[in-house]
This record gives C-alpha cells, sequence and structure tokens, in this order.
C-alpha cells in the first residue's frame, strides 16, 4: 500500500478464499499481478490481487482463471439457506471445432417465496453471469 493511502487510512485490497470441488492445478491473472498460495489443501487456495496503486480508481475489472484437475466435477454447495447445483455434462465434439457451440439453460425459481429480495438477487446474479460471458 502505498504511504499516501496509509497516511489517509484508506486504499484497496483484494484477498480470495478458493475452495473446488476438485484440486487446484493453476490460479493466474490476465488482468492484474497476483500473490498465490495453495496451502496445504489441494482443493483450497488464497489469491491476494495486487494493485499498482490502491488508492486510484480501479481501470479494469479483476479476472482470476483457476485451472482444475477435474473441472466436469459435479458440485452442491449449501451456505445460508442458499443451494448451488453445477454439473458439467459431456459433449463427445469433433476435433475440427475449435470453439463448440454451448447451449446454457437457466432455471430460476419464481414461487411465492422467491418474492422481494431473494428474486432480486437471483436476477443480479444472472445478470453478472451473462455480463461475464465471452463474446461471439
Amino acid at each position: 500500500m502505498s504511504d499516501f493511502a496509509k497516511n489517509i487510512g484508506w486504499g484497496l485490497q483484494v484477498n480470495l478464499n478458493l475452495e473446488m470441488s476438485s484440486p487446484i492445478k493453476k490460479v493466474t491473472s490476465p488482468t492484474h499481478t497476483i500473490k498465490y498460495d495453495p496451502g496445504f489443501d489441494s482443493k483450497k487456495a488464497k489469491v491476494e490481487i495486487v494493485l499498482e496503486d490502491p488508492t486510484r480508481p480501479l481501470s479494469s475489472n479483476f479476472v482470476v482463471s483457476v485451472l482444475v484437475e477435474s473441472p466436469s466435477q459435479p458440485v452442491c454447495r449449501i451456505e445460508e439457506g442458499t443451494a448451488m447445483l453445477a454439473f458439467y455434462p459431456e459433449f463427445k465434439t469433433n476435433d475440427d471445432f475449435e470453439d463448440p457451440i454451448t447451449e446454457m439453460i437457466f432455471i430460476i425459481d419464481r414461487s411465492g417465496s422467491m418474492s422481494g429480495k431473494p428474486i432480486a438477487s437471483a436476477k443480479a446474479a444472472l445478470q453478472i453471469f451473462l455480463r461475464s460471458l465471452p463474446l461471439g
């Protein structure tokens, strides 16, 4: 952190705690310098995004890529009354195609229990995901 940030008492520091369903092979960032600590558990890691000057406004998004040993391994997480299920069907692809066409289906519960904040949170999460998809 710069002397200026220390003197005024604020700045930005970003730390990630990763927990994956299979062992982590590699963590990289094409946008920022990172410090990567693999730790003792191969499925967990700590990542610190290093900012050139934490007192300056951000000029780009943080992008962190995580390569895991078995990316197709299904996983279910339950936290604070929320469940996430991720599964990856295996498709046979033709080696002639570099980028196979992918179809995605999103299922969102619209029942009465989702009214208010829960449906707003689901909508925001879906919008973040859609904005993170690559163009093309």
